[in-house]
């Protein structure tokens, strides 16, 4: 390598030494813009969610059809109809009691 050669070394005055501190800003972004509303995290809406269970199809069909005939808006509103029924009129009273506590707790521990 000749040593007149400049190539290879760096020039001290290089601008693209110079620290980003040092340089002037090539675009003016105008005065702060702050929104009118701020988020908040501590206001939160909980949906319910959705979860999968096993059927014959011969019992799908049957809530499928009962759907329409109940004006019921999916299965899920005909199958807490028919929970809310069996409660009532097959359950005794003891056994009314153990689901209400069983329920109470499993929706406690949900919510933890």
């Amino acid at each position: 390598m000749n040593n007149n050669d400049n190539s290879s070394t760096v020039k001290v005055n290089d601008p693209s030494l110079v620290s980003k501190r040092n340089r002037k800003k090539l675009l003016d972004r105008g005065p702060k813009i702050t929104p009118k509303q701020t988020f908040s995290l501590e206001r939160t809406i909980t949906c319910p969610k959705d979860t999968r269970i096993h059927v014959s199809d011969n019992t799908r069909n049957k809530l499928n059809i009962l759907v329409p005939m109940k004006g019921a808006e999916n299965v899920d509103a005909i199958i807490d109809i028919i929970i809310d029924e069996y409660i009532e009129l097959v359950l005794t009273k003891k056994e009314k009691e153990a689901f209400d506590f069983i329920y109470e707790l499993s929706q406690k521990n949900k919510n933890k």
